[in-house]
């Protein structure tokens, strides 16, 4: 059978002989020349042989080989890697404990030093009676204002010592805060708080009052205007965006922490919460540390984000009590 059409762009000819030839010859006049030959003698199926079930067999067992020794080299890898952190976490803790522990050497030495000075004195004078009543109180105040400052680096060693200690219950946050407040009401600060709701975190109260009180204490101590005011505000959700190493499934609390006193210049703002770093003659330079320590033991953070100048903002992130029920 032949098919023949013709027209005045191409010619197109197909030659159909039984099944065992076809062939397909294309002319234009845009072309010279296309022409495609196939399917003859035989028709061709493009088809792979079946595998034997022995074939698939060796293949999965050469494929569960690859893996395996696959996910050994990951294993040992990740062990590698875990092993490598530990290290310098390792050393990066005794470094810093050597730091404390010269620090520390430092300033409970000088004040064991004032004390001794002072005990001197006060013997040699009872020794040679040549010491006043009015010596005497002075030689003695000094001697119990070294012993108090002493007693203040020990005490605050050991909360730091103990902050893996936390004991996290569902806590109220107003009765907190109201007491932080009334520890400076007799003062000529103005301590405010606004927020109404009576919010629960997950905490353990005595750790994060001494928090409280020592972020009032410090903001108290930086205050050096007419009028000095500490601000607390409370926001629950904490707003987005949060710290970036907290967990975003959670819900937090932010409780923000604001005074009118000279503030944290930029470069300090980390430096702050490093154990013994201090712009105060009179203070250990442990409490913000232990501050830090406390609230990301909680599972929060904290950090300052007031201006240079205008006060301080501390902010503390803690987990809401409905975050953990998750």
């Amino acid at each position: 059978m032949v098919l023949e059409q013709e027209d005045k762009e191409y010619t197109k000819k197909i030659t159909l002989q039984g099944m065992s030839e076809v062939s397909s010859e294309i002319n234009t006049s845009e072309h010279p020349y296309i022409g495609h030959r196939y399917l003859t003698g035989e028709v061709r199926v493009n088809e792979q042989p079946h595998k034997t079930y022995e074939e698939l067999y060796e293949e999965n067992l050469a494929i569960s080989k690859r893996l395996s020794e696959a996910n050994t080299q990951l294993i040992e890898t990740i062990a590698k890697l875990q092993d490598e952190k530990n290290k310098r976490i390792r050393a990066e803790r005794d470094a810093g404990w050597k730091d404390i522990s010269f620090s520390a050497a430092h300033k409970i030495g000088n004040s064991i030093f004032a004390i001794d000075n002072a005990s001197s004195i006060l013997q040699d004078g009872i020794i040679e009676q040549r010491i006043s009543d009015k010596d005497d109180i002075k030689v003695i105040k000094i001697i119990l204002s070294s012993v108090e400052k002493a007693k203040s680096i020990i005490g605050q060693f050991k909360s730091l010592s103990k902050v893996h200690e936390i004991k996290p219950i569902p806590t109220f946050l107003r009765p907190m805060l109201d007491n932080a407040c009334h520890s400076i009401e007799n003062t000529d600060i103005k301590c405010k708080i606004e927020f109404d709701d009576n919010i629960t975190v997950m905490g353990d109260p005595d750790k994060l009052t001494e928090c409280l009180d020592e972020l009032l204490a410090n903001a108290k101590h930086w205050l050096d205007k007419p009028e000095k005011s500490i601000t607390i505000t409370v926001t629950n959700p904490a707003t987005k965006p949060i710290p970036y190493f907290l967990d975003s499934a959670n819900d937090y609390v932010l409780i923000q922490i604001q005074d009118n006193g000279c503030g944290v210049a930029s470069h300090e703002k980390e430096r702050i919460f490093d154990a013994f770093f201090t712009k105060n003659p009179h203070g250990t330079g442990l409490g913000l540390a232990l501050v830090r320590r406390v609230i990301e033991g909680h599972g929060g953070a904290i950090a300052e984000s007031g201006i240079p100048g205008s006060g301080a903002i501390f902010k503390l992130y803690l987990p809401t009590y409905k975050a953990k029920e998750k």
